[in-house]
Parts: C-alpha cells; structure tokens; sequence
C-alpha cells in the first residue's frame, strides 16, 4: 500500500510543479469550477458535450490540443492548514507521542478528509461548420474521502493502545492493564493489544466501523464526445451533444459504515499489482506497471444541452457519467466477518494516514478481507445545471452551477455541490476569475477560488494559466483547502 499512495502523492506534487467538476480544466478551476455553459472545445468533454458545437471566439480557430492539464485539492475539516501541510506529504513521520495520539484521534472524529486530482493527459477537438464538434480525451480521475467514527479513529491512531484493549502484552512476556497507571516505558515496550474477555465487550467489524466512510477511486477514462447545433434563430440557439466513455479501474476501496451492517457488508477494496497493496496478507511483491493492466473496466454515458438567448445568456442542463464498471475478480476483496480480540500494531504514528494502509488493513490490522467474485458497481453519475451571461462583448461572464449526485460509490460526490463564479477580461491578452463554492467533497464550508489565465498571439494560439480552489486557506489556520491548478500546453490552430 506504501507504493500506491507514493504514487498517487507523486502524482499530486508533480501537478504542484481526487474530482472536482471541472475534471482539469484549469480554465474553470479559478472561477468556482463553473462549466456547464462556459467550458467548451475538449474541456467540455464528461461536462457537457453539447459546448463542442459553440463557434470559436477567434476567427479560423477550428482545432484545439490540450496535454497534462491538472487539477488538485486536499481539504480537511480535521487539520489545522499547519498540520495539513507538514504532515500529509511526510511518509516517515514516526515521533506521535502517546498524548498526540489520542488529540490525533478525537480530530479525526467527524473530521472529513478529501483529496481529488484530475488530469487530462491529452485532449483534441476540432469543429466541424453545419456537421459539429468532435472531441476525445484520456483522463486520470483520483478521489478519496474519508470520515471517521470514535471506535475507528481511536484503533487507527491508538492502535494496541486504544483503551478497547482491557490489557496489553510487554516484549518480556508479561500481560499488565491497560489503564491510566500503564507507565511511558511500558507502552514502548507494548507487542500486543488484548481485548476483554467478556464477549459482550468484543467489537466485530459491525461496531467498529459504524459511522465510518472511506472511499478511494483511481480510474482513467477514454472520451469520444460529439455536439452539434440543431436550431439557431435571430433569438435562440440549442445544441445538444452525448459521450462515451471507456474506463480503467486502477484502484478502488470502498467502505461504508453510514448504513450499518448492509453497507459494511457490501465494502470492498482492489488494486492493480503494480502498487503492491496487501489486502489478503500474502506477501506479494510489487509488479512492473503495466499500462495495459485494470482490475475493472467498463463504459459510460454523457449527454447534454445547451440554449444560448440572443447570444448573451446561456443556459445548460447536463447528465454525466451513467454506465456500469465491472470489477474482476483475483485481485478483488470484500471484507471479513471477524471480531477484533488482539491487536499486533501501534496504530497511526502522524497524521498521514494514507501510508499507513497496513496499519488497518494489512495482516495486522484489524479490517480482515476474503476474496470476492466479479462485482458489477456504479459509475459516479451525477446531473448539472448551469446558466451564464455575456455582458459588454464577452468582457465579463458570470455564471452558476448547480452539481447533485445520483448515487453514493467511490469518486462521487458527497454532497450537492453550489457554485457562482466567472471571468473579467480586462484587457485581450489576460482573464481574471473568481467566485464560490459550497458542499460537494470540499467541506461544510464555502471556499473563494482565484485563477489567472493568458492568451498568447492575437488569435489565441496558446492559451496558459494557473488557480487555486481556495485563496482564503492563505490567511485562516481552519478548514485548509491547498489546491493547485495548472495548465501550460493548451493551443489553437
């Protein structure tokens, strides 16, 4: 597990150099994430195809080229943004007193953490006049979420020092209480954690993660999207585009203990070889990547539409990512019906718990997993709707956005998402952005974006620019969102 999660942090400080709805694109990222009327070209592409068919605002400009636009946030309403930045990228953090362990594990309780990141490896579209827009893309989509209840975040972070355990076993041998009276030279020498004799004091998985949320997606998408105009008059304009989607399932967990007992027992966990997760306790070696490899594949559908009034206001309603992913058995695991009698780890020792997978879910942890068969899961589907308006030429562009999930699985959203942004155009050459966002994966809280984008060459030929999802994380210590969006290689032609 230690190799899939350095890679997918890799993958977050390289874009420093994981979904929210703009999927990428840098251009909407400053401006709340605001899309569904005002992303267009190969940007558009899983937002609303229907955009693909909007006539260029620069003359002749017909084909658009977009390569490693990226897009990632980390949010907790845990951390502080000092603990947040110090500690999530620190993979050998292992000075967490005992008295740190157990204020590491109250934060955590009802204390989200979301992490998204996606990246548009490459994109091209081209418009077509009277036949319409054509677009494809590869894309890398990574999210998690996690939310802890009081009995799993005191076993993460406490491990065989969580009071669960009535009594604890010393490296000589001896087996003393595990109480107030236990000295700090005796908890160093702890081995082992055993829990009370009494059976109507023993957790079973049913207990422990009750109230607990983790939910981990790694897929990469395949786009072929297609928009086209079906009436244009003096007053109005429709479009109406659809996509299909081909998809890799890279890794994906799981967990979900908000609906008891049928949500527990419908948890499952799978990743490719190549990050060498330990789910089953065998002792695999990690494998050389293979870019042809998935644990799961599948396919989905967008479609959307898009009227356009007097050729100021826009407004646009879009269903995204309905399709079923199919994920194979072999390196596929749900979890195991066991109780928790004994402990053999000292639980968390910062606060990136991503590192530390084993701890809880490796041979000595205390979520136990079995091999299961082929599962037919979900995507995460969503719908959207947006509106804009073009005012003094296209100078300024405000808009809305409105984004609600359909189902509950890995890589959607948690919650509704609200967001009110646009862009101001000063002067050709630079576009300012900024705006609000509420719910979705970020948080409880509303966040302000800011992004800056620059438009080389009169014709646009290369467009290039850099946001951030929250510019009040710089001046506040609560509810941190360090985010980064960038995108350098987008052009025209």
């Amino acid at each position: 597990m230690r190799y899939f999660i350095f890679t997918i942090t890799f993958f977050l400080a390289v874009s420093s150099l994981l979904a929210q709805n703009e999927l990428g694109a840098f251009t909407a990222t400053g401006r709340a994430g605001v899309g569904t009327t005002m992303l267009t070209d190969y940007q558009c592409v899983g937002i609303n195809p229907a955009n693909l068919d909007f006539e260029s605002e620069y003359e002749n400009k017909r084909f658009n080229l977009g390569l490693f636009e990226q897009t990632f946030s980390i949010s907790s309403e845990a951390l502080k943004k000092s603990e947040l930045e110090k500690t999530l990228f620190d993979f050998d953090k292992t000075d967490f007193s005992y008295q740190q362990k157990i204020e590491a594990a109250q934060k955590f309780v009802n204390g989200p953490l979301s992490i998204n990141y996606d990246m548009n490896i490459i994109g091209l579209a081209v418009r077509v006049p009277k036949v319409g827009g054509f677009a494809f893309n590869v894309r890398d989509r990574i999210q998690w979420y996690s939310n802890f209840s009081r009995e799993f975040s005191n076993m993460l972070f406490l491990g065989y020092n969580n009071p669960y355990f009535t009594n604890v076993l010393l490296n000589n041998g001896s087996v003393v209480p595990n109480d107030a009276s236990l000295s700090d030279a005796d908890r160093a020498n702890i081995v082992q954690g055993l829990a009370s004799t009494d059976p109507s004091k023993i957790l079973n998985f049913n207990k422990l993660l009750d109230g607990t949320k983790i939910t981990f997606s790694y897929l990469r998408e395949f786009n072929l999207s297609y928009g086209k105009e079906l009436i244009k008059t003096e007053n109005i304009q429709l479009y109406a585009g659809a996509g299909i989607k081909y998809i890799q399932a890279l890794a994906t967990i799981d967990i979900d203990g908000t609906k008891g007992f049928e949500g527990i027992s419908k948890s499952y966990a799978t990743a490719i070889p190549y990050f060498g997760v330990n789910f089953s306790g065998e002792n695999k070696a990690k494998q050389a990547f293979n870019p042809f490899q998935s644990v799961g594949n599948g396919f989905g559908v967008d479609l959307g539409t898009t009227v356009i009034l007097k050729e100021k206001l826009k407004i646009g309603l879009a269903l995204n990512n309905f399709g079923t992913l199919v994920l194979k058995s072999g390196d596929l695991f749900k979890i195991k019906d066991t109780v928790i009698t004994s402990l053999k780890n000292e639980g968390s020792s910062g606060y990136n718990i991503f590192n530390q997978f084993d701890k809880y879910g490796g041979e000595d942890g205390y979520i136990k997993w079995e091999k299961s068969s082929d599962q037919n899961k979900q995507l995460p589907a969503l719908i959207r709707a947006g509106a804009s308006l073009r005012i003094l030429n296209g100078k300024i562009e405000p808009g809305v956005d409105i984004v609600i999930p359909l189902n509950a699985v890995p890589g959607a959203l948690v919650n509704p998402q609200f967001a009110i942004g646009g862009d101001f155009r000063p002067i050709p050459w630079l576009k300012l952005s900024t705006g609000t966002t509420y719910g979705g994966t970020l948080g409880n809280f509303p966040v302000v974006p800011v992004g800056i984008t620059f438009i080389v060459g009169a014709l646009g030929t290369v467009e290039t620019g850099i946001a951030s999802r929250d510019v009040i994380t710089y001046f506040t210590k609560d509810n941190p969102v360090i985010s980064l969006s960038t995108g350098f290689f987008r052009f025209r032609f």
